[in-house]
């Protein structure tokens, strides 16, 4: 967990995502940003795709997506890196970076809920 300006939080977590073709393990740092319901009204409008996709333009170290679950999408911040040559310095400052783009679009849309 980070502990940002104005009393939040952000939670980053790690998993492994993947293999690269010479074979090393691909990890990806994610935070989740912000979750919202399926269905008429209640997802994702087209003005928050795009806001999603202008952010990914101006973020430093971070992307954004979507996971989707059967009844919710979950917005979150990640980066991917390779483990074999990613030193701990370099994962401190990404882990930061990921946090920092969740929480600045969480708290743009008025949660710390994660």
């Amino acid at each position: 967990v980070f502990w940002m300006p104005h009393d939040r939080s952000q939670q980053v977590l790690v998993r492994v995502s993947g293999r690269t073709p010479d074979d090393k393990t691909v990890v990806t740092l994610f935070s989740p940003a912000r979750r919202t319901k399926k269905g008429f009204f209640r997802g994702l409008s087209k003005e928050d795709a795009i806001e999603l996709l202008r952010m990914n333009e101006n973020v430093l170290f971070a992307r954004f997506g979507i996971w989707e679950s059967e009844k919710e999408f979950m917005i979150v911040a990640s980066s991917d890196h390779i483990l074999e040559t990613f030193d701990a310095e370099e994962l401190k400052t990404h882990a930061m970076f990921v946090a920092l783009a969740a929480d600045a679009y969480e708290a743009k849309h008025g949660g710390d809920e994660f």
